[in-house]
């Protein structure tokens, strides 16, 4: 929500009389106006409220018959407005009144980022003897007009480099910074060993819904590393796919690239290769081994085979 207010104060003036050498003093006013919007951001093509209250400072009693709000995407003169002139709200000194809510809409000229707006109050006063009509224009204020999604998004592991064949795991935090409903179709990541424009999606087929000003954590998303990458460094991006609630349905699929981006360095899987003079001497000592191992059985089986000499004849 965004609250503000301002202060309008009519400084004090003389009317000079053409029919005498009178003059009338005219006191200062001491008015606030307090305002509210239904969100924070708006996307082109919403319907914003603006909510407006209105307090009195002044000893003198005041009566509101109009109020509207300008915004640069309109027209010279164009306002959005509440018309009071026949049922004026009237406001006695030290009241504050709730004046009422005025709905506007975003048009398609409207500017992604800050847009300038002003309100335009007119109203009478009791001066003592007639009721005097005076127009308030309020300074310029901001307010701003956003891309329907912002997104923010993070790898899953604090690292920056990746084996040939393994997946960068990801997660989008994903905005709606629209006064409607969006929902998400599909959302895609792509390294640079794709082709421009070109990303590996998943879809939804039961697309999640956001609600105004609201947001979807989408976790363990992946990307796999081809084993046809390049090892070097890459820059890994990200694109969200969504619709805007209209009027009996849903707008045309709009694709937002996300600005950020990651680096990663893509490595190759490689066999340990061991040192040719320590592989010489392990086989050197593997083959001693084995010839001793050889020899002890040959002379094993030398005694087992071996028979006793005859014993001497008996005379």
């Amino acid at each position: 929500m965004v609250k503000k207010a301002v202060i309008l104060c009519l400084l004090a003036f003389f009317l000079l009389s053409l029919y005498s050498d009178a003059v009338l003093a005219e006191e200062a006013l001491d008015l606030t106006l307090y305002w509210v919007f239904d969100n924070a951001t708006y996307c082109i093509k919403d319907v914003g409220k603006v909510e407006l209250e209105l307090e009195n400072k002044d000893k003198v009693i005041v009566r509101i018959t109009w109020i509207g709000v300008h915004f640069e995407w309109e027209e010279k003169d164009y306002y959005f407005a509440l018309d009071l002139s026949s049922n004026p709200i009237e406001i006695s000194p030290g009241e504050k009144r709730h004046i009422g809510v005025i709905e506007f809409e975003v048009y398609e000229n409207a500017k992604i980022g800050k847009n300038l707006y002003y309100f335009l109050i007119q109203y009478e006063y009791w001066n003592g003897r007639e009721w005097v009509s005076r127009e308030w224009y309020t300074e310029d204020f901001e307010i701003y007009v956003a891309e329907p999604v912002s997104v923010t998004w993070w790898l899953g592991k604090e690292k920056t480099s990746y084996f040939k064949g393994e997946k960068i795991i990801y997660t989008l935090n994903i905005t709606n910074n629209c006064n409607r409903c969006i929902r998400i179709s599909s959302v895609g990541a792509r390294g640079d060993w794709f082709p421009t424009g070109v990303y590996y999606f998943i879809e939804y087929p039961e697309p999640p819904i956001i609600n105004p000003g609201d947001y979807l954590l989408l976790t363990d998303l992946d990307l796999e590393v081809p084993k046809t990458a390049e090892v070097k460094w890459h820059n890994i991006e990200t694109v969200v796919c969504y619709e805007v609630a209209e009027d009996g349905g849903w707008s045309e699929t709009e694709c937002y690239p996300v600005p950020e981006w990651y680096a990663i360095e893509v490595l190759e899987r490689k066999l340990p290769i061991p040192n040719l003079a320590n592989l010489f001497e392990i086989l050197s000592g593997v083959g001693a081994a084995i010839g001793f191992i050889i020899g002890l059985f040959k002379k094993f089986a030398g005694k087992k085979d071996s028979t006793p000499p005859p014993p001497p004849p008996q005379r």
